[in-house]
């Protein structure tokens, strides 16, 4: 493909239609021999990239007014820059400004969003070659996004992922050579609880291979489980309406003061242990007996030992199952670890205080990853007919909105690192509605994302 440098203003697959090229004389500019060393953004999360572009500046051949045709070129030029700029500094504006390149035999074109520019004549408009309408050099000075993006998006939907820490797998995968840009994500209810049953928190979490094998995360932890440790007036107890069937229930019989309730290690759901790297938001799947409020707190460490982590503590007091944010959990919890620590003994323990009433039953904890990725949102009114979507600008900015239809309403949304990674992709989801959980809610999950890379696209 012959080579491409133009600017262009624009948004997400939405174009003005207006072009500025700056090859070949084609708007009055060319870039000189060796005149662009684009500039390679570093580490994982870069700030914008500065880079200087040397132009040469020429009318047409045989014009009777040279200055007059340059002076068109070098204010077009100067309204794109302008115009770059305002779509950062206005709230209304729409398109910002992209810089379009190839290099001569690369296949695709790539594009990175520009944040202001200037322009500076390095030789006088007075010499010789100005009235001439020529200026041999003249520097564009640009402020840019770090990232080349791909012209188009592309998109993948996964249907019937369970609010329970479910796993599906992207029928897309990014490419590229970093995160892909996340531009929208949307979640509509495929079989929740009735036709008029409404999720109000929706977290989402995106999990490669690049932790550890995605088949073998366990992202559920179940309390009543028969490995579990049961602690201070706690015990195993049948429940058709929990994860497993069984919960752990607290009757605080001795004690209502915080101690230790159940203690679950890594061990007792998979001898995978490598491939559960990872940061996680931990959810707590719990209620209480009528009248009843509880404080429960997240603690991580090792079975063995007596050094946990403590997390802030978390008001109980629905009757009803829900899902409560216990905090962030890195497995292991240190970086560095020697091949030979038992990795099988980490564990998370739960903690809990009674201000008054009667039981607490503890169902499962559920992981949500956020290394690669990671959005929460609330105030959602998600039914297997409405939608919510979290839409994210070419600049970063960030919108939540819930379409009940006719009308719209903007929602919270909270995220973390995020991007799509590159390669196969699963989504990992939890949602409820605002009184409680259900064990066989299911919502469709879709994402586009731009393909981006620091340097050349080549074929991709």
């Amino acid at each position: 493909m012959a080579a491409l440098l133009q600017l262009v203003r624009g948004n997400d697959n939405l174009t003005t239609g207006s072009t500025f090229n700056l090859l070949d004389y084609t708007n009055g500019f060319n870039v000189a021999y060796g005149g662009w060393l684009p500039t390679v953004s570093e580490g994982t999360n870069p700030d914008l990239v500065s880079e200087t572009i040397t132009l040469r500046v020429r009318p047409p051949q045989n014009t009777a007014l040279p200055v007059d045709n340059v002076a068109v070129g070098i204010q077009a030029l100067d309204d794109r820059l302008r115009q770059a700029g305002e779509y950062f500094d206005g709230e209304a504006e729409l398109y910002g400004v992209w810089l379009q390149a190839r290099n001569d035999g690369e296949t695709n074109t790539r594009q990175a969003l520009i944040r202001r520019g200037r322009t500076a004549p390095q030789s006088s408009l007075f010499s010789v070659a100005g009235k001439r309408g020529v200026i041999p050099e003249y520097i564009l000075a640009l402020e840019r996004f770090p990232w080349w993006e791909a012209l188009s998006s592309v998109t993948g939907q996964v249907n019937g992922v369970n609010c329970l820490g479910g796993m599906g797998l992207l029928p897309v995968s990014a490419s590229g050579d970093t995160k892909a840009r996340i531009c929208f994500l949307s979640v509509q209810g495929m079989s929740l609880r009735s036709s008029t049953a409404e999720l109000d928190d929706i977290w989402i979490g995106f999990r490669t291979d690049h932790h550890g094998a995605r088949a073998n995360l366990k992202t559920v932890w179940d309390l009543g489980n028969a490995s579990v440790t049961m602690g201070t007036d706690t015990a195993r107890t049948s429940d058709g309406t929990a994860y497993g069937g069984y919960k752990a229930q607290c009757s605080f019989a001795t004690t209502a003061s915080m101690a230790a309730r159940t203690t679950a290690s890594l061990g007792g759901y998979t001898s995978n242990y490598e491939d559960q790297r990872g940061e996680y938001t931990v959810l707590l799947r719990a209620k209480v007996g009528s009248s009843t409020c509880c404080y429960a707190r997240l603690l991580s460490g090792y079975d063995s030992g007596s050094a946990y982590d403590y997390r802030d503590r978390v008001k109980i007091e629905s009757t009803s199952w829900k899902l409560y944010d216990m905090g962030t959990v890195t497995i292991p919890p240190f970086r560095f670890y020697h091949p030979g620590t038992p990795q099988s003994g980490f564990a998370m323990r739960v903690q809990v205080e009674r201000t008054g009433g009667t039981t607490l039953d503890l169902d499962c904890l559920v992981l949500i990853p956020r290394s690669e990725g990671f959005v929460y949102t609330g105030n959602n009114a998600v039914r297997n007919d409405r939608n919510m979507r979290v839409i994210c600008s070419p600049a970063g900015h960030t919108m939540g909105l819930c379409f009940t239809y006719p009308d719209v309403r903007p929602i919270v949304v909270s995220q973390s690192r995020f991007a799509l990674p590159p390669g196969a992709c699963s989504v990992v989801v939890a949602g409820q509605e605002s009184g409680q959980h259900n064990l066989t809610d299911t919502v469709n999950v879709a994402v586009s994302f731009y393909n981006r890379w620091r340097t050349l696209r080549g074929a991709e």
